[in-house]
Order: structure tokens, then sequence, then C-alpha cells
């Protein structure tokens, strides 16, 4: 049985209480700001009207004042205030746009200063990256820099060289012939990852903390910047979760430092204009291993602590810090036994992490 339809006379009495429901469930809302509007013929002009939604009711985001929103407004919207032009101080942290880049008009081209080394692992300042290559500027390389297959593979007879087209060392006049006077600044620390996937593992990134660590003075507390960024020149983004390193685990370490990838270095290997790294760890691990074969870690390590850890002082210092940690039990092996000199560490680690580097 069909229903019948709704008279005209059932149709106004739901119109009128559907009307009745909207007036009265928005009465308060809807009052208030008339009460507050001025009965007089220029308040109802278009501009008074305009200024008076605007300015005396909404804010900038566009929420409506306190004095204009109900309870349920606030719960959903909220209720705080927007700070005006805060400018906060940082402090050395973070740097400003005339920072981003460096220029030497007059010829005083920066030299690259060797900081730590031993094969594989190199802490630089001032390094020059144009075109894939990385430039050394110094008018006594040959003095002052190890041989260049103790720090990059790249050209060697190995399985996994390096992906870096080169390393070229230049003198300062040389330099400027060849990059120019100005160059894009990579502020910080960087850690320049040439290594091969396969060689990628669970002790890389201890591999770095260590290497970086050198940077350390075992007398002063005060703790050194940690890295800016992480590039893997030879590992896509999507191919490091195959490898042992954990980006999670690097995130806590160093919550601050930034990860980039191939991707990332094809983008750099394309751009005409010098790269600035203010400090650069290079880690090769093949040059590592091929050069560990002639190299004379008694004498040839490089290091800012070389000569402070020699002698009693240093075995006090060692057992001095070998105690601390085994205290807070968290206390590690070394984890590569070809960086003598890189401060003790301790890390949150597996067990099985300790376990030398082969």
């Amino acid at each position: 049985m069909a229903s019948a339809l709704l008279t005209r006379r059932e149709l106004t009495l739901l119109l009128f209480a559907l009307t009745i429901f909207l007036v009265a469930f928005n009465f308060e809302s809807a009052v208030r700001p008339l009460r507050r509007v001025s009965t007089s013929a220029s308040a109802f002009s278009a501009r008074t009207l305009l200024a008076f939604h605007v300015q005396g009711i909404l804010r900038e985001d566009g929420r409506r004042v306190p004095q204009f929103t109900d309870e349920l407004e606030q719960e959903i919207l909220g209720d705080w205030e927007i700070e005006k032009k805060s400018v906060y101080d940082l402090g050395p942290a973070g740097i400003a746009e005339d920072q981003q880049h460096r220029e030497w008009k007059s010829g005083a081209i920066l030299s690259t200063e060797l900081v730590a080394h031993v094969p594989g692992f190199t802490i630089l300042d001032n390094v020059l990256l144009l075109e894939g290559t990385l430039y050394l500027v110094h008018d006594h390389a040959a003095q002052v820099f190890p041989r260049q297959e103790a720090m990059l593979s790249a050209g060697l007879d190995s399985p996994n060289p390096a992906v870096m087209q080169d390393l070229k060392f230049l003198t300062r006049h040389q330099a400027l012939e060849t990059l120019g006077y100005s160059a894009h600044r990579l502020t910080g620390s960087s850690v320049l990852c040439l290594d091969h996937p396969s060689l990628i593992d669970n002790q890389t990134l201890v591999a770095f903390h260590r290497a970086y660590a050198t940077l350390a003075d075992p007398s002063d507390l005060a703790p050194i910047l940690p890295p800016a960024r992480t590039i893997f020149t030879n590992t896509k983004k999507l191919a490091l979760s195959q490898t042992g390193y954990d980006l999670k685990l690097s995130r806590i370490a160093f919550p601050y430092m930034v990860h980039l990838f191939s991707e990332d270095w094809d983008d750099f290997e394309r751009s005409a204009r010098p790269m600035l790294f203010d400090r650069i760890l290079l880690v090769d691990r093949v040059a590592a291993e091929l050069a560990s074969q002639a190299f004379d870690f008694s004498a040839d390590v490089v290091s800012p602590r070389a000569r402070v850890d020699i002698g009693a002082d240093a075995t006090q210092r060692r057992n001095k810090k070998a105690n601390k940690f085994q205290k807070s039990a968290m206390a590690i092996e070394a984890t590569d036994k070809r960086l003598p000199f890189a401060p003790a560490f301790a890390f949150p680690v597996r067990p099985d992490w300790a376990e030398p580097l082969s």
C-alpha cells in the first residue's frame, strides 16, 4: 500500500519547525554581534560593516575573536594567540643568506687542510667539488697529503671501486683557473661514503662515528658538532635498506644529520658550479683494505691528537675512559683496529656489533 503524500499544511509545519530549530541553535552567536553594532545611520554603511566584520571579529588567521565564539568553536579551533614577528636567537647554529657561498675575488682561495688520516678514512677541510671530481688545493700538496690511493680507490684494480670520477691536487693558481672565484658552500661537516652497497654493513655507522670522534679533545668536555650530512655516492635510497646500515639508529644517534644518496650525488655532478665542503670525512673501504698493507700505523697516522696520545698520559686517559664506560654498562670493543687514535665511545648496539671489521 503506497503511502500518502504530505499535505500543504504538513509541509508548512515541517518548514516552520526546521526554521525555528536553526534560529534557536545559532541564536546566541547570531544575536551577540548585532548587539554591538551601532544603530546610527553611518554604522550601516558598506565601509563600516566591512571594517566591523574584518577588524572587530576576525583574527589574522581567519578565526573569530574570543568574545564572538562559543565553546564548541573554541574546542575545535583553539584560543591560542599568534606570535607576531618573533625572532629567536639560535646562537651559533644556522647560517644566514650571505653565508651560503664563498668568494675570493682577490685570488685568496682557501687551501685544503689535512686534519686526520688513516687508509680509507680521511678528514679534510676546505675541499672543492666540481662535476663529480674532488679538488684538494695546496701549493705543496705532495708534502701535505697522503697518497691518493690511500684516500680514494678510484682507478684501482678492485671489484668494487669508488664511484668518484677522480681526486685531483691543484695549486692555488691552478684552482683559480679551473674553479673560478666563488663556490656554493656546504656548511658543517659532511661524511662522504664512497663504498659500494655490498660493502656497507651494520658497522658502517660505527666506523663513521669512530673516525669522526678523532676531532674530540680528550681534555675538553665540550661536545663537538655532529656531522651535518652523510652522502652515499654509490647507493640509491631504496637500496640502502638492503644493506646493514640502519637509518633509524643513525637518526637516534644524530637527529639532525641529513642523508643523501646517489640520486642527490648525480645532481652534484651535473652542477656546473663549484661546491665547497667546510669539512669532509672521506670513507673508502677498498682504499682502507688495499693501502693498509703498506701503512705504518705507528708513525704515519695523522690525527689532531697524535701528539697528545703518546706516553703514559695516553694510557692513563684510556684507563679512565674504560672505567667510565664500564660503569655506564654500555662499553663496546673498538670496531676498527685500524683507527687506534680515535677516542673511546659508547653506543647502544647488539652484541655482535663489537666484532672487528674485516
